[in-house]
């Protein structure tokens, strides 16, 4: 669909992007494609589309997927899509009127159990203000999927996919449970109304394969990093005082990793974290 094609339907159906969700708009059958060929879909394949809009990635995903569930929360897009796309109601395609921040999306998947069969694929372009609560959504929901497929805000994305030196909560959040990786940024031409922002195509692999077996490990983790981390400038020394250890075994357990006290929290790795937080906490639950 082109731009001069959604302004004209746009306005048919009295809608317009919604600047405070930053939604915008694909116009580049290129990136459809690619974000088809990237997730992998094949007619085997359940996939659930967040905030489909009018339809432009909908329609590619039902070429190639077995089913197709789209969560959408303004109604006039929902009343365009079942228009457009009855043809494959509700066979191939279920519309779900609701808040993707909102929804229960257990039940949904509770719901849809035979359609989505064992696993199911999230691909979608996804608002800029949310799209990294939907992402977390997803990966920490009690049945998550093979795969995330995301066009994002490029600064999302990379933060997602960081690595020491450039280490943040987010991305450790995400890489503690998948495998993000960037596929290619996408410039503000190929959006309606063009994004003042690039964007990436996000592909997010391996959901559930590296997470942590053990919960309280996990616990662990967060909460180490979340206080390692809340205040990205200062050493890591300095913020985990907050946790109300002595100096000198913060220090010691920086050292067990061949770091310096000077250490800052974006230069550790996933793995560095993991075994700094359970060395820290069995002194902490010591205590």
């Amino acid at each position: 669909m082109q731009e001069e094609e959604i302004i004209r339907t746009l306005k048919t159906i009295g809608a317009a992007p919604l600047k405070e969700l930053g939604q915008h708009f694909l116009i580049c059958d290129e990136v459809l494609d690619d974000s088809i060929r990237v997730a992998d879909i094949s007619s085997s394949d359940t996939v659930i589309e967040v905030g489909p809009g009018l339809g432009v990635l909908t329609e590619k995903l039902l070429g190639s997927a077995g089913h197709v569930i789209v969560i959408e929360k303004d109604r006039k897009y929902i009343a365009y899509l079942k228009n457009k796309l009855h043809k494959f109601l509700p066979s191939k395609l279920t519309i779900i009127d609701g808040d993707i921040l909102q929804v229960n999306i257990p039940h949904i998947i509770e719901q849809h159990a035979s359609a989505l069969g064992h696993r199911y694929k999230v691909v979608a372009n996804l608002p800029y203000n949310i799209a990294s609560q939907v992402i977390m959504m997803f990966l920490v929901a009690t049945k998550n999927p093979t795969s995330i497929t995301a066009l994002v805000q490029k600064e999302v994305a990379e933060r997602i996919a960081a690595k020491p030196p450039r280490m943040n909560l987010l991305a450790l959040k995400v890489q503690r449970l998948a495998r993000p990786e960037i596929i290619k940024h996408v410039g503000p031409e190929c959006f309606y109304p063009s994004p003042s922002v690039d964007s990436s195509l996000l592909h997010i692999a391996g959901i559930g394969l590296h997470s942590l077996t053990l919960k309280e490990k996990d616990r662990a983790l967060l909460i180490i990093a979340k206080c390692g981390f809340s205040s990205p400038r200062k050493t890591l020394t300095n913020n985990l005082a907050r946790l109300h250890l002595p100096k000198i075994i913060t220090e010691a357990a920086l050292k067990r990793l061949n770091k310096s006290p000077l250490t800052r929290p974006q230069e550790l790795s996933l793995k560095e974290w993991s075994f700094l937080a359970e060395d820290l906490m069995s002194h902490i639950n010591s205590q």
